[in-house]
């Protein structure tokens, strides 16, 4: 289950992100215990700092998909439901019946639960987080990110790619900064995987000659991507199902006002119409926190 909260102006000195394995609880609109993971993005625009954060709640159990706890309930309960009419026999009253038989229709919903809630997300794409594709036609896994940057970047860069492919319908991610390609990471096109990524990858977004990068663009289908540049360009996968290209600049325009931007985030999507407004929104934050680590220091 995944909430976008959007909270309340912060003070400029909380534009530093919290590590990746720090829990965060809000006392104003939560007092709920339980093991969640969290990833809160500060985008500051003119004077004021805009915060959202990502509640990522779990079990905790590695390898475990949460989506099947209630096929699991569904499946134990109906175990003891048998267990227990082999142990009552004959003796059982027809209120136990009806109770049994109320037990094995709600152990029978548990059971379909899963598959029906994945039936309903297929139907309305870009409603929640889906798992990715496992083998996403002309893909390759690549992760590589550039020496160029200072460590504060790079820890930048990397959050920002983790917190995208985890917590979005998002499979595969670049980061083109000042005329360089600081990051690939996920399911990118096959022909930038190899060591020389970076280059790769550079090298097709350039001989797509976009001119319009700083400019918001989602793709949402393959229809959309094929009558587009992106057609040719390597660093998408040809079974992608949408493509969005975010700059990277602040949500709001500057007290000068201007809109300038430092780079572009160019985010695949393995299925066709998968990111909602919310999802898009979150995504132009992210960028929006990376304009201001990059704006501020540039890449060595």
């Amino acid at each position: 289950m995944k909430a976008v909260l959007a909270l309340g102006p912060c003070s400029p000195c909380e534009h530093r992100l919290p590590g990746q394995s720090q829990m965060m609880m809000h006392s104003r609109y939560l007092s709920y215990q339980s093991q969640s993971r969290s990833r809160r993005v500060y985008a500051r625009a003119s004077n004021e700092d805009v915060e959202l954060a990502v509640f990522r709640f779990t079990l905790g159990i590695p390898g475990f998909d949460d989506a099947l706890i209630p096929r699991v309930v569904g499946v134990l309960g109906a175990c003891l439901l048998v267990a227990n009419h082999i142990i009552s026999g004959e003796s059982s009253g027809p209120s136990q019946t009806v109770t049994e038989v109320l037990g094995m229709v709600l152990a029978g919903v548990g059971i379909v639960a899963p598959r029906l809630q994945r039936t309903i997300e297929e139907s309305t794409p870009g409603k929640g987080r889906r798992a990715p594709v496992e083998d996403l036609e002309g893909s390759s896994n690549v992760f590589a990110i550039s020496e160029s940057m200072s460590e504060a970047q790079k820890e930048e860069a990397a959050w920002a790619s983790f917190a995208v492919l985890k917590n979005a319908n998002v499979c595969g991610m670049c980061l083109y900064i000042r005329g360089e390609m600081v990051l690939c990471r996920g399911a990118l096109g096959v022909a930038i995987q190899g060591k020389d990524c970076l280059n790769l990858a550079l090298k097709e977004y350039k001989r797509m000659g976009i001119e319009e990068a700083s400019h918001f663009r989602y793709l949402q289908s393959k229809a959309e991507i094929s009558s587009s540049k992106y057609s040719t360009c390597g660093i998408v996968p040809s079974g992608a199902g949408g493509m969005v290209q975010i700059p990277v600049s602040p949500l709001q325009t500057l007290a000068d006002g201007t809109l300038p931007d430092v780079g572009c985030m160019l985010l695949v999507c393995d299925r066709e119409r998968a990111m909602s407004a919310k999802e898009l929104a979150w995504c132009k934050s992210v960028a929006s926190k990376l304009y201001f680590a990059f704006e501020l220091n540039s890449i060595e």
